[in-house]
């Protein structure tokens, strides 16, 4: 009976201790409840931040078991006065006073912040005494900064003027290719013997910027095959038939007037700009140029300008000439 009731009478001491334990937040709520802090937390909500101050360490001085005023003031301190060692302070304390607090995490970031913060300001403020070699250190920090400073803003520069040489060399590209296109349809391929092949035409490289004319290669010039003299005794009696010679055709004479068959487009060409007397007319034939017809008629393929200047009227553009066309020859 006796071991029973002292059994029941620990738990009971036990369940009665529980239920009396509370946790840090439900003394923090305790500590509100007092006319002091609740007195703090008014000037505090008004904005008073300097009377709060003043009556959190009040009630610190009067009813010290207050502990969470100590969170309060330091919280203060910190974040309006700057005073970052009494804030440090206070932090401590109320760590101190309630280790179990669920502001454990809070208080301890809180406080290697104002740390760093005193740190910076005692710097600023010459409080701390510097040896030489850390003023040279921040000096030569200060230097590379300001050099820094300097180089992004010569690289800024020298991207705005890679910026606009592209821009250029893209522009030059662009009137090149366009005045290879015009040479093209001035004087096509093929065209005739004054033609120039594409391939000779100028090109602009990319990598220098300048024009590039790509070499040709002279053909060869075929070697004349020499001729045998073969005695017509000793020939034999079956040889090959021989190819009847050709006879080539003279070139087209020049005629003193238009023959009869001239398409109408020339005809009505001709007829515009009369001739007179002292000059000639000429029929051009299919592959004629300028060049090929002064060579005919001149002898000299350099008297082609005389032939372009009478015809203006008539000759089509890069001075191409149709199978047909009735020419002034002066």
């Amino acid at each position: 009976m006796t071991v029973h009731f002292s059994i029941g009478l620990v738990l009971s001491m036990a369940l009665l201790a529980g239920c009396q334990r509370t946790t840090v937040s439900e003394q923090d709520a305790r500590d509100r409840e007092s006319p002091l802090i609740r007195r703090a937390l008014e000037r505090e909500q008004i904005g008073d931040l300097d009377e709060a101050i003043k009556t959190y360490e009040e009630v610190l001085q009067e009813s010290p078991k207050l502990v969470s005023a100590h969170f309060h003031l330091a919280l203060l301190l910190q974040d309006y006065r700057k005073d970052y060692m009494g804030a440090i302070y206070h932090y401590r304390q109320y760590e101190r006073l309630r280790p179990d607090s669920e502001k454990k995490a809070l208080l301890r970031d809180r406080t290697r912040v104002c740390q760093q913060l005193l740190v910076a300001q005692l710097l600023s403020n010459g409080d701390v005494a510097i040896s030489r070699k850390q003023l040279e250190l921040m000096a030569e920090i200060d230097k590379l900064n300001k050099r820094l400073s300097q180089v992004e803003g010569e690289k800024a520069a020298l991207s705005e003027q890679k910026d606009a040489l592209a821009q250029q060399l893209a522009e030059q590209s662009s009137e090149t290719e366009r005045l290879r296109r015009l040479l093209d349809r001035v004087i096509p391929a093929g065209s005739g013997e004054d033609a120039r092949p594409r391939s000779v035409l100028p090109r602009l490289d990319p990598a220098t910027s300048a024009l590039v004319t790509p070499r040709t290669t002279p053909s060869p010039t075929p070697t004349p095959r020499r001729a045998t003299i073969s005695d017509p005794g000793s020939e034999p009696a079956a040889t090959k038939p021989t190819a009847p010679r050709v006879t080539p055709e003279p070139p087209p004479l020049l005629q003193s007037t238009e023959p009869a068959s001239v398409d109408p487009e020339a005809a009505a060409a001709h007829t515009t700009a009369p001739v007179s007397a002292a000059t000639r007319t000429y029929v051009a034939q299919p592959g004629d140029s300028v060049y090929r017809i002064a060579e005919r008629v001149y002898g000299d393929p350099e008297q082609w300008k005389k032939i372009r200047d009478a015809n203006k009227d008539r000759l089509g553009p890069g001075n191409q000439i149709r199978a047909g066309q009735v020419l002034v020859i002066p």
